[in-house]
């Protein structure tokens, strides 16, 4: 039997990075998570490296998080909360609103089908 620790560690190094690829194959939906999550954990040293910028004062920044989700009416995840806010904002007369979240699902069409609609008529709304 090879003893060379460049062989072990190799093997070893193999099969994990094999695993992964079967997991990868048959679970696509796990890792997209992740990645959203490595994404953005990226993103928080980039800014941490870069330090404070100045700002423009005409972006705002609205942050849903569980803590202001919790005084809401609607639960973080139902569309109509997002149709809603689309819909406030138009009136309000935004230029431009850019969504970076991921919507896991619609508990029935019918609000899902609202959404589409808010945001088709206000045609200002854009997803990462």
């Amino acid at each position: 039997m090879i003893k060379s620790p460049l062989f072990r560690y190799g093997s070893i190094i193999v099969l994990v990075f094999s695993l992964l690829g079967i997991l990868w194959r048959l679970l696509p939906g796990l890792f997209s998570i992740w990645d959203l999550q490595v994404e953005d954990q990226i993103m928080r040293f980039s800014y941490e490296r870069q330090g404070r910028r100045p700002v423009s004062p005409d972006i705002v920044h609205i942050d849903l998080d569980d803590q202001s989700a919790a005084s809401l009416d609607y639960d973080k995840n139902d569309p109509r909360l997002y149709t809603e806010l689309i819909r406030i904002l138009k009136e309000a007369g935004v230029r431009a609103v850019l969504v970076d979240m991921v919507f896991p699902y619609c508990r029935n069409d019918r609000d899902c089908a609202a959404f589409a609609d808010e945001v088709a008529d206000a045609g200002n709304v854009f997803f990462r």
